[in-house]
């Protein structure tokens, strides 16, 4: 059976108190664990300007409709919006990221009481501790991007479903048909909510009230006007734009398919760290020794044939006996189809919202084995399960090591920590000294994560003119210096490369010439002085 009884569930929350209380300190300490290593990508920059945009809207007394267009489909303005009133008292980037950090400690909780009210008091400890404990999740957690705060409603969602189609109260569909149309409006990924709670909604037909249904559909619909509102003023070009990409070349979605596929694996286990460092983890010897990579692979081939076992008994299973673990498993097999439609291939963000009920898929089928075995093995599976939790915590130790140590590759999600570019602005600033800094870079002449932490570094950002009261820029890249090359010679063919880019972002000719180049760890800095100083009209 999926369900604990009454009894059950108030022994196991009486037992389970300082069970949960240690989950959560573990849960913190993870997430909260040397902040000034997140990570600062142009993504992550990105962000961050647009809540400083937001934050200037509210000051006036309006409101942003939209956030950035960082992924193939532009969410809601919800995440800048949090961040900018975050700002209001405490601007800098470790407070922005506070309610993203927030809201995935109340989701290990909410998770442990969804497991322990629908599926019991192990499957609870088990899928919690692995949430807990998930690279993935705690990595994710710190970091500034709307899929971030994607768990905890998806599982008030799950978890309101669930309970309407026990107890078929009115306030619980409300809130599940509230929550369906806003956990899109989160992040793109959540759009699975919509056909799954069209799924709950018929498994539990004979209990529909139209009043509750009407308010929760009403106010989930006004959530998106904002956004809707922005696709209008836009011409609904992006819109347009995302539905021809569906609809072109259908051999993709194969490949859309297993690349999802293999996220959502990888997501569970201890491996495909490639899209946060940029390399394969034997890249790094020390940080990552061989016998923790093969005692994570080991738990990861373990992890995934409990996956694949829940899964199917879930689908073999009587619907009396597995309705809410067929549930769960649908809401995994929905994200997979959509992420197969929108081909989502370049990033893990739209597989995330599928993290957490993997777990529990995972901890039902390892509670099913527990119950199958004798009272003599009982002890060693829990044995397993703590030492997948230490393997969790030795992998994502030496994770942040390598962080700490700059060695990531550029591009990558962790590409550059907090400590590291505040590093290199600092040392701009006392290069610059009295004068006003100007940054570009290679992104169409700008850098957004270094001009994200202008506005706490270097107190302000230029508006872009000032540098004609003083010539000088900074250019920041990664290109290192080909080993044996002339310096001098490097230094005027980077500026043949580099001034298109940079007259076109500050609106100057390409006159600008390399006055000293130096580099910390992998960033290459270069002043420059704009020669003639006379600026396109």
């Amino acid at each position: 059976m999926d369900q604990s009884t009454p009894h059950e569930i108030s022994r196991a929350e009486a037992g389970s108190r300082w069970l949960l209380g240690s989950i959560l300190l573990l849960a913190a300490f993870l997430r909260l664990y040397r902040l000034d290593l997140i990570s600062i990508s142009n993504v992550v920059g990105i962000q961050g300007l647009n809540a400083l945009s937001t934050l200037r809207l509210l000051n006036g007394r309006d409101w942003a409709l939209a956030g950035p267009l960082t992924e193939d489909v532009r969410s809601s303005a919800f995440l800048i919006s949090l961040s900018a009133l975050v700002g209001m008292f405490c601007w800098n980037p470790i407070a922005l990221l506070t309610p993203v950090i927030v809201l995935n400690l109340l989701s290990v909780w909410l998770l442990f009481r969804l497991c322990l009210r629908h599926f019991g008091f192990f499957p609870a400890m088990t899928a919690t501790l692995l949430y807990a404990s998930s690279p993935w999740a705690v990595l994710y957690s710190r970091l500034l991007v709307p899929a971030s705060c994607l768990a905890l409603f998806c599982i008030l969602l799950v978890d309101f479903s669930l309970r309407w189609l026990d107890e078929h109260r009115k306030h619980q569909l409300g809130l599940l048909v509230l929550l369906g149309l806003v956990v899109p409006q989160i992040h793109f990924s959540g759009l699975c909510a919509l056909p799954w709670v069209t799924a709950v909604l018929f498994a539990g037909r004979r209990h529909l009230t139209v009043t509750p249904l009407v308010a929760g559909a009403s106010i989930g619909l006004a959530a998106w006007l904002p956004w809707l509102k922005f696709q209008q003023i836009t011409g609904w070009v992006e819109l347009s734009a995302w539905a021809r990409q569906i609809l072109d070349s259908p051999a993709a979605h194969a490949e859309a398919f297993l690349q999802a596929l293999t996220t959502l694996l990888q997501m569970l286990c201890c491996s495909g760290f490639e899209f946060w460092f940029g390399n394969d983890l034997s890249t790094w010897p020390e940080d990552f020794p061989g016998w923790l990579i093969v005692s994570t692979s080991a738990g990861s081939l373990l992890l995934t044939a409990l996956f694949v076992g829940a899964v199917i008994q879930a689908a073999a299973g009587s619907s009396s006996d597995f309705r809410s673990s067929r549930l769960v498993a649908l809401w995994i097999g929905l994200a997979l189809i959509l992420s197969t439609l929108l081909r989502n291939t370049g990033s893990p963000d739209g597989m995330l919202v599928t993290q957490p009920f993997g777990l529990i898929l995972v901890a039902l089928a390892a509670d099913n084995l527990r119950r199958a075995a004798t009272s003599r093995w009982r002890p060693a599976m829990v044995a397993v399960v703590v030492i997948l939790i230490a393997g969790n915590i030795s992998f994502l130790a030496a994770c942040l090591k390598l962080m700490n140590s700059g060695q990531q590759s550029p591009g990558a999600a962790c590409e550059f920590s907090l400590a590291q570019r505040q590093t290199v602005l600092n040392s701009i600033m006392q290069d610059a000294g009295p004068n006003v800094i100007q940054i570009t870079g290679p992104y169409s002449g700008w850098y957004p994560a270094y001009e994200y932490l202008q506005h706490f570094v270097a107190g302000g950002v230029g508006s872009g003119f000032e540098w004609r009261s003083t010539g000088l820029c900074y250019w920041i890249d990664e290109e290192s210096i080909p080993e044996g090359a002339n310096e001098v010679f490097w230094n005027r063919q980077k500026e043949r490369s580099i001034n298109p880019a940079i007259s076109e972002y500050l609106g100057s000719s390409p006159d600008w010439v390399i006055e000293r180049h130096w580099a910390i760890e992998q960033t290459q800095i270069y002043r420059l002085r704009f020669e003639k100083r006379q600026p396109l009209h």
